[in-house]
Formats: C-alpha cells, sequence, structure tokens
C-alpha cells in the first residue's frame, strides 16, 4: 500500500528515529513510500534512519547477497528555501559488497553520497535559481514519475540513480589475480563482467 499523505507537521527527534506527524498511515520508522515534494517541503519534512536495501532494487542487483539483511542509513530533508524553491537534501552512507570483476571476489564499497537537489514541476521555473542556474544539481519532475497526476513521487528513485552514479563501474581490488577457471585440461579466463549501468556514468540530472 503506497503511503501518500500529508501530515500537518513531519519532523524527526533525530536519536529515537521518530517522526510526530498528525496521520497514522505514516509509519515513524518506515521511509515513505509516496512523498508530496512541494507541499511537504513547505512543512519540513526531516527523516533519520535505516532503509532496507531492497527497496533500492537496481542497486541491491549489484551488491552480494544476501540482501535481507542489508540497508542503507538516510538522513533525508525536504524544505522551501528563502526563493521559494523546494530541495531535497539527503546523506546515504553503506558499505556495499560488489564483486570485484578481476578476481570474483568480494569488494566492499563505501558509500557516502550527499544529495543536494533542486526540484521543479516545469523548466519555466529555473529562473530562480539565477546565477546558480550552471552550478545547482537539479532535477524536473516528469508527469510520468508523478503519481496518477498528483504531485506525488518515489523520492527513493531519485536517491537510488545518485547512488549508482557512484558505484564503481568495474570494481577491483588494488592488487588481486584474474580468476581462471580449469575445465579438464584447459584453463579458461573470467571475463571481466561490465556494469549494466555504464551510462549512468555520462547522465547528469540537468
Amino acid at each position: 500500500m503506497t503511503e501518500n499523505v500529508l501530515p500537518t507537521s513531519i519532523r524527526t527527534d533525530g536519536a529515537a528515529n521518530t517522526v510526530s506527524t498528525s496521520s497514522s498511515a505514516m509509519s515513524p520508522y518506515v521511509f515513505p513510500t509516496q512523498i508530496e515534494p512541494f507541499k511537504w517541503a513547505e512543512l519540513g519534512f526531516v527523516w533519520q534512519g535505516r532503509v532496507e536495501l531492497a527497496r533500492f532494487a537496481r542497486v541491491a542487483a549489484e551488491v552480494i547477497p544476501p540482501h535481507d539483511q542489508q540497508a542503507i542509513a538516510l538522513d533525508c530533508k525536504l524544505y522551501v528555501d528563502d526563493r521559494r524553491i523546494a530541495r531535497l537534501d539527503a546523506t546515504m552512507k553503506a558499505i556495499l559488497p560488489l564483486t570485484c570483476q578481476r578476481c570474483l571476489h568480494q569488494i566492499d564499497f563505501d558509500l557516502d553520497a550527499h544529495v543536494h537537489l533542486a526540484m521543479f514541476t516545469d523548466e519555466k521555473y529555473l529562473d530562480r535559481l539565477g546565477r546558480e542556474k550552471d552550478e545547482v544539481d537539479y532535477v524536473i519532475l516528469s508527469e510520468a514519475q508523478l503519481a496518477h497526476g498528483a504531485e506525488a513521487i518515489d523520492v527513493l528513485n531519485l536517491l537510488e540513480d545518485e547512488i549508482l552514479l557512484l558505484l564503481p563501474l568495474s570494481p577491483k581490488h588494488d592488487d588481486c589475480e584474474l580468476a581462471v577457471t580449469s575445465v579438464g585440461d584447459e584453463i579458461q579466463v573470467v571475463e571481466e563482467k561490465r556494469n549494466p549501468f555504464d551510462v549512468l556514468a555520462g547522465l547528469k540530472l540537468k
């Protein structure tokens, strides 16, 4: 069930990882599935806690299982700045076990992502950025992203895009041997796997 509600006040107390809200439809311990970014930014949405890796399906596909015991620490807030621009700030941290593309053994990737996005519904509002237009990361929330015509999005999808851009295209240990397998009297060299998200390296949210 999607959580697409607008609480009257949404804040966390940090240490206890709780969210004060007048709506019982949103659990204080679970990051909401759907968020109305502009309305929630007006109220000041803050959430701290751990999000199960399984909710980042594209990232999980690159991480060594089991995934049910893995999570990403998330510190996220939505707010409106003094120029009436909706902002998404987030920090994501985790140790993600990847597969070395040379030796095929585990290599741990230290995820420490800091996201700062300006959000708009139409390019015509970009002028609000002024001189920062070429310096600030921003995203235009298209109709495809907005759920059922309402201004609701899955914020985790935006954050997952940022994680994918940070993942190494071909993770390798600094010093390891190329994996080989023996079949009868023949030795076969295991080809290095190509990361399916290579194309994301050339993309920008702009």
